[in-house]
């Protein structure tokens, strides 16, 4: 079909809303319909395609290590994947690289996992491998998920990443600070902890502590205003106690009338030494190893298995925020502006906020700083992209993120398209350009609210942004027809429910192209029967086509070509939604 007569056919479903906001919609045939925000949901040429051609995924996600006992030998997966198909789903996901870095199949550069949580892997038994006949023999399409930048498990202590830490993340962990009168500085130990003050050390309190230390009393504006204990504490007031040689230090510059200074300095902490880590050992993006050695991991199983794609799990990204400023990082950065820098006040300082929380004052290399490291992802995907396009053609790229795409900044996974322009202040220019929804072929946003629709949590009186439908549909106009986008949904909060269940599958369906059912192990035993009820009506998988997700690229550019507007994106308060 000419592509000028795709675009009138389409025109009107993918692009305009209705004159009426909510409506009926079953995007489940067989199943009651639900009651969707028609202005937002559905819009696009990738919904309207993907209905005309009758395609949508159902995808059931299996992590690698809460599902070990049900992929360790070849009769368990076949019986698996016969269940998975005779319940409607088309799609499996099967984790083969979790967060601990090390891998379910023999990897030449990975340790192979054989045993976690009392759940065993034979050492000579690869799971992948028979997985692969076992689900393309169903019809199932099999995606591989990869954790990109995550090689340990803190909770355990395993994984590569504690072999060599050369390759983790270092953060910018701020530690509070106290100015006394004369200009000299001593560390605070907790900020209003109201626990014990710990031998020679300095901590705050905006109440009365329960030790009998001596210290000093400050006011609101935190001038001293007289000794503790003996002064009492006002409103807005604190009470700083020392020990050892922090009450030295209260004792030589805490003088009465004389104003106390609260800051910070920076110290800088590897991944493997955080009083309060992660589970996730995060290593370093902007580390060439680091990332010759996810690529490599990816070439090894793109060439070895015949699987239909890889999905990178949420661990694309940096840990926060405060992620990752190693001398390595530094230089990489200095190289792209162009000169040396004041390290890291150039980037951003935490500063100490009137309650003694953390703030952050941006530098003048602030907004570089974030598009900087946002677009290193884009470009390691683009990297990823050609190693799956030259090994195995025909398999698509796709990630898992969360939902809430106002959190994702501070983690660097810009995964919207470039074209995305919305009113989220750190949408620079430069930033939108390192979106990376144009170089992937699947989106999965993790929408795992426990209300289905924008409907149902107004007559609840819940935010509209923490459910389904407006994270899922935020997540689809932001990747603006670059790529397919499905919904995941935790089937754990609606095991005894399965009414919500089939309309939260409605939700994630109406928003995209399909739903994501994440995990095998959140008690889909239970569920098998509502998965067949939900999807009695047979669909094909979106990733199975070789030319849909093309033809809906060319529909959209012809459309943005022409200048035409594009559906609004509607903005709501959210939360992560990974649920992980």
């Amino acid at each position: 079909m000419p592509l000028s007569a795709l675009i009138a056919l389409t025109l009107a479903a993918a692009t305009q809303p209705p004159h009426t906001r909510f409506q009926p919609r079953c995007l489940l045939p067989g199943n009651p319909a639900i009651t969707v925000d028609a202005y937002q949901t559905g819009l696009g040429f990738a919904p309207a395609i993907a209905a005309r051609y009758g395609l949508q995924a159902r995808i059931l996600w299996i992590d690698g290590t809460a599902n070990l006992d049900a992929v360790n030998t070849t009769q368990k997966i076949q019986a698996l994947m016969a269940k998975i198909a005779e319940s409607g789903f088309n799609t499996v996901v099967f984790d083969v690289k979790p967060i601990s870095g090390q891998t379910l199949y023999p990897s030449r550069f990975a340790p192979k996992i054989q045993s976690w949580r009392g759940q065993t892997l034979p050492q000579d038994f690869d799971p992948l491998a028979a997985m692969v006949p076992a689900a393309h023999s169903r019809g199932l399409t099999l995606l591989v998920s990869m954790n990109a930048f995550s090689e340990g498990h803190s909770m355990f202590r395993v994984g590569p990443g504690y072999q060599h830490p050369d390759w983790q993340s270092v953060l910018y962990v701020p530690v509070s600070t106290v100015t006394g009168s004369s200009g000299a500085t001593f560390d605070l130990h907790d900020a209003l902890d109201p626990g014990t003050v710990p031998q020679d050390q300095l901590a705050a309190y905006d109440r009365v502590p329960h030790q009998t230390l001596s210290g000093v009393v400050l006011d609101d504006k935190n001038v001293v205003i007289g000794p503790w204990p003996g002064t009492d504490l006002p409103d807005g007031g604190t009470i700083l106690l020392g020990n050892g040689p922090g009450a030295q230090f209260l004792k030589d510059h805490a003088y009465p009338g004389v104003p106390i200074g609260f800051g910070t300095r920076p110290t800088f902490v590897r991944m493997d030494r955080l009083d309060h880590p992660q589970y996730p050992l995060m290593v370093n993006p902007n580390n060439p190893d680091v990332q010759s050695r996810e690529l490599a991991i990816l070439q090894e199983v793109v060439s070895r298995y015949a699987v239909d794609g890889v999905v990178y799990d949420d661990r694309l990204r940096y840990a926060n925020l405060e992620a990752d400023f190693s001398p390595l990082t530094q230089q990489a950065f200095e190289k792209y502006v162009g000169h040396k820098l004041n390290w890291p006040q150039d980037v951003l300082t935490f500063t100490t906020t009137d309650r003694l929380g953390h703030g952050i004052l941006p530098g003048p290399y602030y907004d570089e700083w974030m598009a900087w490291r946002a677009g290193v992802l884009r470009s390691y995907l683009v990297r990823a992209k050609s190693v799956i396009k030259t090994a195995r053609p025909g398999a698509i790229l796709g990630v898992y993120a969360g939902s809430w795409y106002g959190e994702y900044p501070a983690l660097g996974a810009n995964w919207a398209a470039p074209q995305f322009d919305a009113g989220f202040w750190f949408l620079t220019p430069e930033y939108r350009k390192t979106g990376f929804g144009n170089v992937i072929d699947l989106l999965i946003p993790g929408c795992y609210y426990g209300a289905a629709t924008v409907h149902e949590a107004l007559k609840e009186d819940q935010p509209i942004g923490s459910t389904i439908e407006q994270a899922g549909d935020l997540a689809s106009v932001a990747v603006h027809d670059q790529a397919w986008t499905c919904a995941g949904i935790d089937s754990q909060p609606f095991l005894n429910d399965p009414v919500r269940l089939i309309r939260a599958l409605q939700a994630a369906s109406a928003t995209g192209e399909g739903v994501m059912v994440f995990d095998l192990s959140h008690g889909v035993d239970q569920l098998w029967d509502t998965f067949s009820q939900a999807f009695q009506a047979k669909r094909k998988s979106p990733f199975a086509s070789r030319t849909a997700l093309d033809q809906i690229r060319r529909l959209r550019a012809a459309y943005d070509k022409a200048g035409k507007p594009q559906p609004p994106a509607i903005i709501a308060a959210g939360s992560s939604g990974v649920g992980q």
